[in-house]
């Protein structure tokens, strides 16, 4: 199909029956439904059965992209990736930024459809001449880092969707990324990736271009585009310090214990950005010095992440940025995390449960019991079997426990 924005195929992946097939793309369906969002839908209500359980093989993943991915189109390159999510039990769509739909565009693809449960781990290796189903053996449980680490090597250049512990062990809870930067998944979208035995997808850099039907016409909205975002007032604070130093003195006056870091944030952080992304939110950090130098995280987003438990502002901001770390490589929301722990905190507050039930553990948000327990949801180790069902957890204690 010769449509300008599109690859032009939809590639379709049976993982129970190792069975990978791919279709042009209708021009019909293109034009009904706009965009990935639109076409994405589109295939989810066609392929996830409506009484389907979340976790089972019989639900789909949608892995989709736009028209403007791949194009000068200013912060296009974004993935959508609809699914039937653990944790509500309804249907929610993903979205996050990052290479990945470019590379899946380069290869021929605007969209992905998974299904079925593979009888052991395996990864979806995908180029321009094939599409293969990989043993992933050796990668199961290993953490998302670790996971990018170990395939980027032997692919580059390419991007990779990984799954971490909490993923692979179906925690309600859990997320992933694009590559190691871009939030991808809310409500446990990790967790039917996992339900898969698909512990990533990696797209390599094809061969294949994009068209574009008004080269001119296209240059012109983006130059508009590029005016309005250059002269936002806050370019330069984000530019300098990505959303934290955004923020900091709207945090500090909430109250927030993060006086003197944004100093020593500036000096450890190196901007990350999406193509096509004129901004830059995302970014590498390098501790070098204080509590748990040397350590390296990718971050995209320090915004409102405190930590007040050391005398030290630098050892506070470090371990701020320690803990964030340890719920991306681990694959754990830190938003559905912290709601938990706050229900936790209550429950054990009023004797609803306690030691006896958490094995021993003192259910309060010390620094060392919160990573502690991220550990243990993720891998759904004792008291952290209940905390991966996320707000489901009141269920399983019982005793008049609510949310």
């Amino acid at each position: 199909m010769n449509l300008p924005g599109y690859a032009g195929h939809i590639l379709y992946v049976d993982l129970t029956n190792s069975r990978i097939t791919k279709e042009s793309l209708d021009r019909e369906l293109a034009a009904d439904f706009l965009g990935g969002w639109g076409i994405n839908g589109r295939l989810a209500y066609n392929h996830i059965p409506p009484h389907t359980e979340s976790l089972s093989p019989e639900n789909a993943i949608i892995v989709g992209t736009g028209p403007f991915s791949g194009t000068i189109v200013l912060g296009s390159a974004e993935l959508v990736v609809p699914t039937k999510l653990p944790l509500s039990g309804g249907i929610g769509t993903a979205c996050g930024g990052g290479h990945f739909p470019i590379m899946l565009k380069t290869c021929g693809y605007d969209h992905i459809v998974i299904s079925g449960r593979a009888s052991k781990p395996v990864y979806l290796e995908i180029t321009s001449d094939d599409v293969t189903l990989c043993d992933a053996s050796n990668l199961w449980g290993l953490d998302a880092y670790e996971t990018v680490d170990e395939l980027r090597p032997m692919y580059e250049p390419c991007s990779i969707i990984p799954i971490g512990p909490s993923g692979e062990n179906m925690g309600r809870i859990s997320m992933t990324f694009i590559d190691k930067g871009g939030t991808l998944g809310f409500g446990g979208l990790a967790a039917v990736v996992g339900s898969k035995n698909l512990k990533a997808m990696v797209a390599c850099q094809g061969d294949k271009g994009i068209q574009v039907a008004d080269h001119l016409r296209l240059q012109k909205a983006v130059d508009q585009m590029i005016e309005e975002v250059v002269s936002y007032r806050l370019r330069p604070q984000l530019l300098e310090g990505v959303t934290f130093s955004m923020t900091s003195k709207w945090l500090e006056g909430m109250g927030m214990p993060i006086a003197g870091w944004d100093d020593i944030h500036r000096r450890c952080r190196k901007t990350l950005a999406c193509p096509s992304c004129p901004m830059g939110d995302k970014e590498i950090n390098r501790l070098t010095e204080g509590e748990h130098a040397p350590l390296v995280a990718y971050l995209t987003d320090f915004m409102a992440e405190t930590e007040a438990s050391t005398e030290s502002a630098l050892d506070n901001h470090n371990r701020a940025v320690k803990r964030l770390a340890v719920f991306n490589r681990n694959g754990i929301c830190r938003s559905n995390f912290y709601n938990v722990m706050n229900l936790m905190v209550s429950l054990y507050d009023q004797g609803i449960i306690t030691k006896e039930d958490t094995g021993g553990i003192e259910i309060k948000q010390y620094y060392d019991t919160v990573l502690q327990l991220i550990g243990m949801t993720a891998h759904r180790e004792g008291f952290g079997d209940i905390m991966a069902e996320g707000p489901l957890a009141s269920q399983k204690i019982g005793r008049g426990a609510k949310v």
